[in-house]
């Protein structure tokens, strides 16, 4: 905790834990659904783990004792409940990597060329203003003062905290639309988070049909199928039909959700 509390670039490491909690508990419904089938493999990576943060503690190689935690979070979960359960904590795992601070080694290494590229775009800038400038390494000569970027203004600070904010952002926003649509074409309807499909088609006479993905309690897909011929009563793209992605209304978003919920799908 004291690199959080000591260093600015690190200060949001605070917030990870309960970040990472808070994303458990809102699957805690996933959870529920699924049965545990421990498997032998997460001791083993625990083992591997602890063996890892002791010999890191003995040679005082402290981003190697923060980093081997994760494993052993991610080997107690597998030797507990399984692989299934190991997927769907994946991401709140993943956030743990956040929190941990960079070796000093690599941070001074990509500092010092940011620090670099920030002044020689500095310069570039006075030079089209028409300032007389002059640079040294990462120190700037003006005409009346001296000035020098230093490690604050390489903006190595502002891009970690920014990659932490963007993983989080992509995971509340894009719920991976793309992954759960392929996973649906390749019909893997046994994955956890994917219901078997109804057809309700072929007792219907229609020319069209709308199909959406529900997971987490929230549409992650939608779209309409068309029929190709007639004689069809299945609209499935695979079979013929037309897909076409266009507007969908709230309504029928509405009902798919009411309609899986109530399925405890």
């Amino acid at each position: 905790m004291s690199a959080w509390s000591d260093s600015a670039d690190y200060s949001h490491g605070f917030f990870i834990i309960p970040l990472g909690l808070f994303i458990l508990w809102g699957k805690r419904k996933t959870f529920e659904k699924l049965k545990p089938q421990p498997s032998r493999w997460g001791l083993v990576l625990v083992v591997l783990s602890l063996f890892t943060y002791i010999f890191a503690r003995f040679a005082q190689i402290i981003t190697l004792s923060s980093l081997s935690m994760i494993p052993l979070f991610a080997g107690i979960i597998l030797y507990l409940y399984g692989y299934v359960f190991l997927w769907e904590s994946a991401f709140a795992l993943f956030l743990l990597f956040f929190m941990i601070p960079i070796p000093s080694q690599i941070y001074s290494a990509f500092t010092i060329h940011l620090q670099l590229a920030v002044t020689k775009a500095s310069v570039l800038i006075a030079g089209l203003l028409g300032v007389p400038v002059y640079r040294e390494g990462n120190v700037i000569h003006l005409a009346d003062r001296t000035l020098q970027v230093v490690r604050a203004c390489s903006g190595m600070r502002s891009m970690i905290s920014l990659l932490t904010l963007s993983a989080v952002f992509g995971y509340f926003t894009l719920k991976s639309n793309v992954l759960y649509y392929h996973l649906i074409k390749a019909k893997r309807s046994n994955y956890p988070f994917l219901s078997p499909p109804l057809l309700a088609q072929k007792f219907i006479k229609i020319d069209r049909d709308l199909k959406t993905v529900v997971g987490d309690g929230q549409v992650v897909e939608a779209h309409w199928r068309q029929q190709a011929d007639e004689t069809m009563w299945k609209m499935n793209i695979d079979g013929g039909g037309t897909g076409v992605w266009g507007y969908v209304p709230e309504e029928a978003l509405d009902l798919s959700v009411k309609l899986a919920l109530d399925l405890k799908a």
